[in-house]
């Protein structure tokens, strides 16, 4: 089976946007919106009389957690710089309408091919 290499690449560039997406979906994701002709759930609401909920206190005597406060004159803090020939960590970006364009015209390309 001879497959031509254009075809192949426009392929795997479907496959890998549609894989970027799907992580970036999953990242982020959307309340689910309610169906048309169903009612919205019912939210419970409190009885009368019910306590509220209890909070816990600090005990008398326990320690406040300490926040260190950064003295003046001080340097910042130091970040980690990455080693050398080490992946850039990836930023998502967000979608634009042009590239889900172009995923749609290379899907519908590649179903004629295939």
């Amino acid at each position: 089976m001879h497959v031509n290499s254009d075809k192949a690449n426009a392929l795997t560039a479907a496959l890998l946007y549609q894989n970027i997406n799907t992580v970036q979906n999953q990242r982020s994701p959307e309340p689910p919106k309610p169906e048309e002709g169903f009612p919205e759930p019912i939210q419970p609401e409190p009885e009368e009389g019910s306590p509220e909920p209890i909070q816990p206190e600090p005990e008398e005597g326990s320690p406040e957690p300490i926040q260190p406060e950064p003295e003046e004159g001080s340097p910042e803090p130091i970040q980690p710089e990455p080693e050398e020939g080490s992946p850039e960590p990836i930023q998502p970006q967000a979608r634009r309408p042009e590239d889900n364009k172009r995923y749609l015209l290379l899907l519908s390309l590649l179903e004629d091919e295939f």
